[in-house]
């Protein structure tokens, strides 16, 4: 009986989960639709008001897109045999081939089993997060063991013992952060743990011995 009586508990507590992840992305879809008719005005807008209405805008598209992102992260993964090196310099080209604020450093490749869009997103939302914070990346992918490492450090501030523990937490932000032109509503980090833990990878977070921040993605290597 008590079995039954849990069982049924979960049964409700995933389906108000699955209605509330349905809510919110229709939410955010249909936020699109007035935020292109916003642009199409910011474009017959006086140039004193025409950039401002353009970056507003773009910042409330980036939140759709963490919303959306994270809520497709919730769904079930298709894994197959993925390139996890070709994966991320994919990335990487992707920011600006020619960005000297990344630095990138992958001499082998690696293969892993997982979904390739959302290992991609995770290596996006590591390397946006450093370049937010600190205006730099140093993306580095080495086989350490069994496993991929897939690390994203940079040279900002770094963070408190106790925010390292919070950060990843859904739209979560640290007090640093929490302005209005931070871009971001505490994401880009939820979804990188969501996607391990779909993976079965490791991800966490460390201050650098000579100041900022490294994070680390740790998958195993497949056998092809």
């Amino acid at each position: 009986t008590l079995a039954e009586t849990l069982n049924r508990l979960l049964d409700r507590i995933g389906a108000q989960m699955r209605e509330h992840g349905m809510s919110l992305a229709a939410i955010a879809h249909d936020l699109r639709t007035p935020l292109t008719a916003l642009r199409v005005r910011a474009e017959d807008s006086g140039d004193d008001v025409r950039q401002g209405i353009i970056d507003d805008t773009d910042r409330m598209e980036a939140m759709i897109s963490q919303v959306m992102g994270y809520i497709h992260g919730e769904q079930p993964i298709m894994t197959k045999l993925v390139n996890f090196s070709q994966c991320v310099a994919s990335v990487v080209q992707g920011f600006n081939p020619s960005d000297k604020r990344i630095k990138f450093d992958c001499r082998e490749e690696l293969w892993v089993h997982g979904d390739r869009t959302s290992l991609e997103r995770v290596t996006a939302n590591l390397i946006s997060n450093a370049l937010h914070h600190a205006g730099s990346a140093e993306v580095r992918l080495a086989r350490i063991g069994q496993l991929a490492v897939l690390t994203v450090a940079d040279r900002g501030p770094g963070l408190a013992p106790d925010e390292i523990l919070r950060v990843g937490q859904p739209f979560y932000r640290p007090d640093s952060s929490r302005n209005s032109d931070s871009g971001g509503i505490g994401l880009g980090l939820a979804i990188v743990r969501q996607a391990a833990l779909s993976h079965g990878a490791e991800f966490r977070l460390e201050n650098h011995p000579g100041g900022g921040l490294v994070a680390l993605f740790s998958i195993p290597v497949a056998q092809k």
